[in-house]
C-alpha cells in the first residue's frame, strides 16, 4: 500500500525534500543517460528528470546496522534510504556479477564472478561502462570504465527483516515479485544508476527492484561476425545478471518464479531479445518493453563486420585477418576506442544504432545469444512462452521532431536535401535497395507537396513515430498472437498522459549548445503557452519513465496531484502485471478498466491517461493502419512481401 504523507496529503508531493547536498551529488553524476542512442541528446540531462530522490539515513538518524544479505559468493553490506512516505528501504549496491571484461576477456561472453573475501561493501555505486556524451558534447569526456559489470538490489527493510525472523524460526519467508530494469541508451550510454533508476517510487509497493550495468557500444556489441567476434555481450551481460538474480534473489526476500524484466527503449528490444533468445529460457516470467521491440529498425546491426573492419581502421588494427583485428583491439586502451565512435554518424544523431545486437553463428566457439533474424524467430514460434506487455508513448517519436525543429540548420537540411537526409534518418541505407527513391515516397505519402517545418510538425512526428517504435511494435504483437500458444498472453498499450514535465521541454535547451541557431521565434509565435506547447510536442519518448521512477527537481517543480496520480496508476499496472502476469486482475478507483490481452487478428490496446475516461481499450486508428500499410508495401529487408523475395533470391 501507499504510505501517507506527514500532512496527510499524497507523499509522491514529498519527493523533493532531500538536501540539497543530495541535490548537488545527483548533479556530479547527470552524465547518465537513459534512452536509446537518439536521446542522447539529453544524456547529461537524464537526472533532472529521473534523479535518485530517496534519502540516506545518516549514522545520527538511523538506529539499525547496515543490512547484511548472505548471497552464493559471500555477504553483502547494504545501506538504508527512505521513500517519500517513509517507507525503509534497504539498497545494495555495486554488486559484481561477472569478472571484470578486460584484457582478455574484452569482447568475449561474461565470467561470472568468482566472489570476494569478507564482506562486500554494497553501500556505493560503481562507475557505468564506458561511453560517451558525444552527441550533447561531442568535445566532452570518454567517461565510465570496462570494470563495470555490477548490478543494485533495491528491497523493502521490512520484507528483508521478516526473511531473516523466518530463517531464525526455521519456516519458508514470504517471497515477494522481483522486477529487472534494463536500462535504455541505444546500446552506447546509460547505467542502472540508481540516481536515475532508484526505488523511491516502485519500492512504495513490496515488489524487489533489481537493476544493471552492461558493455555498450563496441565493447558490448563488436561483431567480426564469426568465432574472433561474435558479439552480443551487452545482452550476455544482462542475460548473466538475470542468472545472478535466479540464483540470489531469494536471499533478499525475492521469489525467482516471478521476475519480470522491463526496460525501455533499447532496453526495452532487450527484453524483447530476451523473449526470443534460448539462452534466456526460465529466468524470468514476465516481461515489459517500454517503446522498443527486436522489430524495430534500429534495434539489429546489419553490417557489424564493416563497421568492426571501420573501426579497426580507426585505431591503426590490420583488419584483413578477424582473428587478428580482435587480438590487436583487445590491446588497445579503452579511451581510445571510445573516442572514435562519434565518426560513425552521418547527419545529427543518425543513425541512431551503430553498434547493436547482431545474428550469431551456431558453430562460433561460445554458445550463441541469437542465431536467427528476430522475424523468423518470431514467425516459427521458438521463443520463451512468457507473458508479455509492449508499448509506446502516443507521440514516440516527437523527441525528434522537438530538436530538429528548435535548430534552424538541421530543419533546413532535411527539408531541402531530404534526398541525403531522408534513407539516414528513416533508417532506409541498410534495408532498401534504393534508399533514395523509397525515402521520396516516404516524403510524398507524409507531407505532398509541403515543406517539412512547424506548420508540418505532425507529420514529422508521425513519420518517426511510425517508422522507429509503432510499426516494430505491432509487427511483433501480431505475429506473437497468431503463433503463440495459450499460456502466453500480450498486452498491448498507448501511454497518453502529457504531465507537467517531459523531455521535449529540454530540447530548446539542448539546442542552445549546438553551433546553429535556436529557432524559438518561430516556435513562440506557434506554441505561445505551456497547455499549447504540450498539445503540439505531445507525449515523447521516455515521458511514462518519469511515473514509475522518482524525479530530481526537474525545472524546481513537484509532481502535480494529477501527476501523482498517473505514477499509482502506472505502478499499480506494472506491479500487478509482476505479481499475477496479468495488469488489471481486479478493477479499482485506479485501474476501472479491463486491461485484455491481445487476441490474434485484433490488435487492442489500453491506453494509459488519468482522466476520469483516460483510461480505456481502444483499437487502432484508421489512420495509422493506412500508415502502416504503405510501410508494409515498400521494398524493405524487414517487411514480410519483400524479405520472402530476398530470400529467393540469395537462394
Amino acid at each position: 500500500m501507499l504510505g501517507v504523507a506527514p500532512d496527510g496529503g499524497d507523499p509522491l508531493r514529498h519527493l523533493h525534500g532531500a538536501s540539497e547536498d543530495l541535490r548537488e551529488r545527483d548533479r556530479v553524476v547527470s552524465k547518465i543517460s537513459l534512452f536509446q542512442a537518439a536521446d542522447m541528446n539529453v544524456a547529461r540531462l537524464i537526472p533532472i528528470l529521473l534523479g535518485f530522490l530517496a534519502t540516506p539515513l545518516g549514522p545520527a538518524a538511523g538506529e539499525r546496522e547496515p543490512p547484511l544479505v548472505e548471497v552464493l559468493l559471500g555477504t553483502v553490506r547494504g545501506s538504508m534510504s527512505k521513500t517519500a512516505s517513509g517507507k525503509e528501504v534497504a539498497s545494495f549496491r555495486g554488486i559484481p556479477y561477472a569478472e571484470p571484461p578486460v584484457g582478455d576477456l574484452r569482447f568475449r561472453a561474461p565470467v561470472p564472478s568468482n566472489g570476494w573475501e569478507g564482506v562486500w561493501d554494497a553501500t556505493q555505486e560503481r562507475a557505468p561502462c564506458i561511453q560517451r556524451d558525444y552527441i550533447f558534447d561531442e568535445k566532452g569526456p570518454i567517461f565510465g570504465k570496462e570494470d563495470c559489470l555490477y548490478l543494485n538490489v533495491h528491497v523493502p527493510l521490512e520484507v528483508l527483516e521478516n526473511v531473516k525472523m523466518a530463517e531464525m524460526r526455521g519456516e519458508e519467508p514470504q517471497r515477494i515479485p522481483v522486477m529487472v530494469y534494463i536500462h535504455g541508451g541505444g546500446w552506447l550510454g546509460g547505467s542502472g544508476s540508481a540516481f536515475n533508476f532508484g526505488p523511491d517510487l516502485l519500492l512504495e509497493e513490496d515488489v524487489i527492484l533489481v537493476t544493471m550495468n552492461y558493455r555498450l557500444s563496441a565493447f558490448g556489441f563488436l561483431s567480426t561476425g564469426d568465432k574472433a567476434s561474435p558479439g552480443n555481450y551487452g545482452l550476455k551481460d544482462q542475460r548473466l545478471a538475470m542468472k545472478w538474480v535466479n540464483e540470489n534473489i531469494a536471499a533478499f526476500g525475492g521469489d525467482y518464479k516471478r521476475v519480470t524484466i522491463f526496460g525501455q527503449s533499447a532496453g526495452g528490444a532487450s527484453v524483447h531479445y530476451h523473449v526470443l533468445s534460448p539462452m534466456s529460457t526460465g529466468l524470468f516470467q514476465n516481461g515489459i518493453s517500454h517503446s522498443g521491440t527486436a522489430l524495430n529498425p534500429w534495434a539489429l546491426a546489419r553490417n557489424a563486420p564493416t563497421i568492426a573492419r571501420t573501426l579497426a581502421s580507426y585505431v591503426n588494427c590490420p583488419n584483413s585477418s578477424s582473428q587478428e583485428m580482435v587480438d590487436c583491439l583487445r590491446m588497445k586502451d579503452a579511451v581510445e576506442i571510445a573516442k572514435h565512435f562519434d565518426r560513425f554518424r552521418k547527419w545529427d544523431m543518425d543513425p541512431i544504432l551503430v553498434f547493436g545486437p547482431t545474428i550469431e553463428k551456431e558453430d562460433n566457439d561460445e554458445p550463441p545469444f541469437i542465431t536467427a533474424h528476430p522475424y523468423k524467430i518470431l514467425k516459427t514460434g521458438k521463443f520463451n512462452p512468457v507473458n508479455w506487455m509492449a508499448g509506446a508513448t502516443r507521440e514516440d517519436g516527437s523527441f525528434r521532431t522537438a530538436s530538429i525543429l528548435t535548430d534552424q540548420k538541421k530543419a533546413r537540411e532535411l527539408n531541402e536535401d531530404y534526398d541525403t537526409v531522408g534513407p539516414i534518418t528513416t533508417r532506409l541505407e541498410e534495408t532498401a535497395k534504393d534508399p533514395k527513391a523509397v525515402a521520396r515516397k516516404i516524403r510524398q505519402f507524409y507531407f505532398g507537396d509541403d515543406d517539412i517545418g512547424v506548420e508540418t510538425h505532425h507529420k514529422l512526428t508521425d513519420l518517426y513515430n511510425d517508422r522507429h517504435f509503432l510499426n516494430g511494435l505491432v509487427q511483433s504483437l501480431n505475429i506473437m498472437t497468431t503463433v503463440s500458444n495459450p499460456s502466453f498472453n500480450a498486452y498491448f498499450y498507448v501511454f497518453s498522459h502529457r504531465g507537467k514535465h517531459s523531455l521535449n521541454d529540454l530540447m530548446p535547451v539542448i539546442n542552445k549548445t549546438s553551433n546553429s541557431k535556436v529557432d524559438m521565434a518561430i516556435l513562440n509565435v506557434i506554441i505561445p503557452n505551456a497547455y499549447d506547447k504540450a498539445l503540439f510536442l505531445g507525449v515523447t519518448h521516455c515521458d511514462d519513465l518519469i511515473y514509475l521512477f522518482p524525479m530530481k527537481d526537474f525545472v524546481g517543480a513537484p509532481l502535480t496531484d494529477e501527476d501523482a496520480r498517473m505514477s499509482r496508476i502506472m505502478r499499480r499496472l506494472w506491479i500487478s502485471f509482476a505479481e499475477k502476469g496479468n495488469p488489471t486482475p481486479q478493477q479499482n478507483s485506479l485501474t476501472p478498466v479491463k486491461w485484455e490481452p491481445v487476441k490474434p487478428n485484433e490488435l487492442r490496446f489500453l491506453e494509459i491517461g488519468v482522466s476520469p475516461n483516460g483510461m480505456k481499450m481502444k483499437s487502432l486508428s484508421q489512420e495509422y493502419l493506412k500508415r502502416n500499410k504503405f510501410w508494409e508495401s515498400l521494398q524493405l529487408s524487414e517487411n514480410e512481401n519483400y524479405r520472402e523475395q530476398i530470400e529467393k533470391d540469395e537462394l
